[in-house]
Protein backbone atom coordinates (compact mmCIF):
# COMPACT_ATOMS: atom_id res chain seq x y z
CA UNK A 1 0.00 0.00 0.00
CA UNK A 2 1.24 3.44 -0.98
CA UNK A 3 -0.84 5.17 1.13
CA UNK A 4 -4.25 5.64 2.72
CA UNK A 5 -6.46 8.14 4.17
CA UNK A 6 -9.99 7.68 5.88
CA UNK A 7 -11.96 7.39 2.34
CA UNK A 8 -9.06 5.47 0.06
CA UNK A 9 -6.47 3.58 -0.30
CA UNK A 10 -3.78 3.33 -2.49
CA UNK A 11 -1.67 0.72 -4.12
CA UNK A 12 0.70 -0.41 -6.55
CA UNK A 13 -0.52 -3.50 -8.07
CA UNK A 14 2.15 -6.33 -9.69
CA UNK A 15 1.51 -9.50 -10.92
CA UNK A 16 3.10 -12.28 -10.20
CA UNK A 17 4.40 -13.10 -13.89
CA UNK A 18 4.43 -9.48 -14.44
CA UNK A 19 0.83 -9.64 -16.90
CA UNK A 20 -0.53 -7.02 -14.39
CA UNK A 21 1.62 -3.50 -13.18
CA UNK A 22 -1.00 -0.79 -12.27
CA UNK A 23 -2.24 1.81 -9.52
CA UNK A 24 -5.31 1.10 -8.31
CA UNK A 25 -7.30 3.07 -5.76
CA UNK A 26 -10.31 2.00 -3.74
CA UNK A 27 -12.33 4.23 -2.40
CA UNK A 28 -14.92 5.06 0.38
CA UNK A 29 -17.02 8.27 -0.03
CA UNK A 30 -18.29 9.65 3.47
CA UNK A 31 -22.01 10.10 3.16
CA UNK A 32 -21.92 14.01 4.17
CA UNK A 33 -20.82 16.07 0.88
CA UNK A 34 -18.86 18.70 3.29
CA UNK A 35 -16.63 15.49 4.40
CA UNK A 36 -15.98 13.84 1.20
CA UNK A 37 -14.73 16.61 -0.19
CA UNK A 38 -11.41 15.65 0.71
CA UNK A 39 -11.35 12.48 -1.04
CA UNK A 40 -12.16 14.42 -4.18
CA UNK A 41 -9.07 16.31 -3.34
CA UNK A 42 -6.92 13.15 -2.74
CA UNK A 43 -7.62 11.89 -6.25
CA UNK A 44 -7.31 15.00 -7.97
CA UNK A 45 -3.69 15.33 -6.37
CA UNK A 46 -2.85 11.38 -7.18
CA UNK A 47 -3.88 12.25 -10.60
CA UNK A 48 -1.58 14.84 -11.39
CA UNK A 49 1.20 12.45 -10.04
CA UNK A 50 0.13 9.59 -12.20
CA UNK A 51 2.00 8.22 -15.42
CA UNK A 52 0.84 4.66 -15.47
CA UNK A 53 -2.38 3.06 -15.48
CA UNK A 54 -4.82 3.79 -12.92
CA UNK A 55 -7.89 2.29 -11.61
CA UNK A 56 -10.24 3.70 -9.15
CA UNK A 57 -13.27 1.96 -7.57
CA UNK A 58 -15.25 1.76 -4.93
CA UNK A 59 -18.38 3.90 -3.48
CA UNK A 60 -18.26 7.25 -3.85
CA UNK A 61 -21.11 8.11 -2.27
CA UNK A 62 -21.80 10.03 -5.55
CA UNK A 63 -24.05 9.99 -8.26
CA UNK A 64 -23.07 12.00 -11.64
CA UNK A 65 -26.57 13.36 -12.44
CA UNK A 66 -29.89 12.89 -11.17
CA UNK A 67 -30.86 9.51 -13.74
CA UNK A 68 -28.50 7.75 -11.07
CA UNK A 69 -31.18 8.26 -8.67
CA UNK A 70 -34.35 5.81 -8.47
CA UNK A 71 -36.96 7.79 -10.35
CA UNK A 72 -35.18 10.69 -9.89
CA UNK A 73 -35.64 11.34 -6.53
CA UNK A 74 -33.87 13.37 -4.18
CA UNK A 75 -31.43 11.47 -2.07
CA UNK A 76 -33.05 11.44 1.31
CA UNK A 77 -32.51 8.48 4.12
CA UNK A 78 -33.64 5.37 1.41
CA UNK A 79 -33.49 6.25 -2.05
CA UNK A 80 -31.28 3.86 -3.86
CA UNK A 81 -28.74 5.36 -6.46
CA UNK A 82 -25.82 4.30 -8.39
CA UNK A 83 -23.05 5.56 -6.37
CA UNK A 84 -20.94 2.38 -6.95
CA UNK A 85 -17.62 2.72 -9.95
CA UNK A 86 -14.83 1.44 -11.58
CA UNK A 87 -12.93 4.32 -13.70
CA UNK A 88 -9.53 3.74 -15.28
CA UNK A 89 -7.47 6.33 -17.06
CA UNK A 90 -6.30 6.46 -20.33
CA UNK A 91 -2.97 4.53 -19.41
CA UNK A 92 -5.04 1.74 -17.88
CA UNK A 93 -7.66 1.54 -21.19
CA UNK A 94 -4.33 1.48 -23.55
CA UNK A 95 -2.67 -1.03 -21.21
CA UNK A 96 -5.78 -3.48 -20.20
CA UNK A 97 -8.00 -2.54 -22.81
CA UNK A 98 -12.27 -2.63 -22.23
CA UNK A 99 -13.51 -3.39 -18.90
CA UNK A 100 -16.49 -4.68 -18.25
CA UNK A 101 -18.12 -3.54 -14.66
CA UNK A 102 -20.59 -6.35 -13.61
CA UNK A 103 -22.99 -5.20 -10.52
CA UNK A 104 -23.77 -7.91 -8.71
CA UNK A 105 -27.49 -8.24 -6.61
CA UNK A 106 -26.72 -6.29 -2.83
CA UNK A 107 -27.17 -8.71 -0.52
CA UNK A 108 -26.20 -7.37 2.74
CA UNK A 109 -26.15 -4.09 2.25
CA UNK A 110 -26.98 -1.30 -0.26
CA UNK A 111 -23.74 -1.70 -1.77
CA UNK A 112 -23.96 -4.17 -4.99
CA UNK A 113 -20.57 -5.68 -5.04
CA UNK A 114 -18.56 -5.22 -8.23
CA UNK A 115 -16.69 -7.67 -10.96
CA UNK A 116 -14.39 -6.54 -13.02
CA UNK A 117 -13.18 -7.99 -16.20
CA UNK A 118 -10.85 -7.17 -18.34
CA UNK A 119 -10.91 -7.58 -22.55
CA UNK A 120 -8.09 -6.70 -24.22
CA UNK A 121 -9.11 -4.72 -27.44
CA UNK A 122 -8.08 -6.50 -30.25
CA UNK A 123 -5.05 -4.49 -32.07
CA UNK A 124 -6.17 -2.95 -35.76
CA UNK A 125 -2.65 -2.04 -35.88
CA UNK A 126 -4.60 1.57 -36.20
CA UNK A 127 -4.49 4.18 -33.45
CA UNK A 128 -6.98 5.53 -32.74
CA UNK A 129 -7.29 9.71 -33.08
CA UNK A 130 -7.60 11.23 -29.55
CA UNK A 131 -8.27 14.95 -29.51
CA UNK A 132 -6.85 16.83 -26.72
CA UNK A 133 -8.30 19.74 -25.53
CA UNK A 134 -5.25 21.57 -25.04
CA UNK A 135 -5.08 21.96 -28.76
CA UNK A 136 -7.82 24.26 -28.71
CA UNK A 137 -6.23 26.83 -26.47
CA UNK A 138 -3.03 27.11 -29.10
CA UNK A 139 -3.03 30.27 -31.13
CA UNK A 140 -2.65 28.14 -33.84
CA UNK A 141 -5.18 25.66 -33.39
CA UNK A 142 -8.40 27.59 -35.04
CA UNK A 143 -5.98 28.68 -38.30
CA UNK A 144 -5.31 24.69 -38.48
CA UNK A 145 -8.63 23.67 -38.11
CA UNK A 146 -10.11 26.24 -40.84
CA UNK A 147 -7.58 25.79 -43.12
CA UNK A 148 -8.22 21.79 -43.08
CA UNK A 149 -12.36 22.55 -43.36
CA UNK A 150 -11.78 24.88 -46.43
CA UNK A 151 -9.99 22.25 -48.42
CA UNK A 152 -11.13 18.59 -47.13
CA UNK A 153 -14.25 19.30 -45.49
CA UNK A 154 -15.41 21.27 -48.79
CA UNK A 155 -14.38 18.52 -51.03
CA UNK A 156 -15.72 16.00 -49.21
CA UNK A 157 -18.88 17.58 -48.98
CA UNK A 158 -19.18 18.29 -52.49
CA UNK A 159 -18.63 14.50 -53.14
CA UNK A 160 -21.49 13.78 -50.92
CA UNK A 161 -23.83 16.35 -52.60
CA UNK A 162 -23.07 14.99 -56.03
CA UNK A 163 -23.22 11.01 -54.83
CA UNK A 164 -25.66 11.42 -53.08
CA UNK A 165 -28.44 14.63 -53.18
CA UNK A 166 -27.87 15.52 -56.88
CA UNK A 167 -30.66 16.63 -58.48
CA UNK A 168 -32.60 17.36 -55.03
CA UNK A 169 -33.76 20.93 -55.62
CA UNK A 170 -35.39 19.21 -59.10
CA UNK A 171 -36.72 16.93 -56.99
CA UNK A 172 -38.45 18.60 -54.36
CA UNK A 173 -40.47 20.76 -57.08
CA UNK A 174 -41.59 17.31 -58.57
CA UNK A 175 -43.25 16.74 -55.54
Amino acid sequence: MMNQSAQAMHCDVRGRKNQMNCLMTVSYGFNIIEVRKPMWVHLQNLATQIIKPWLIWGDFNSVLNVQERLHGNPVTNRVFSRIDRAIGNDEWMNTFGHMEVDYKIPFISDHAPMMITLRRAESSGKIPFKFFNVWANHEDFLSVVEGVCQTQLHSELKQLNNNEFIGVTTKIEHL
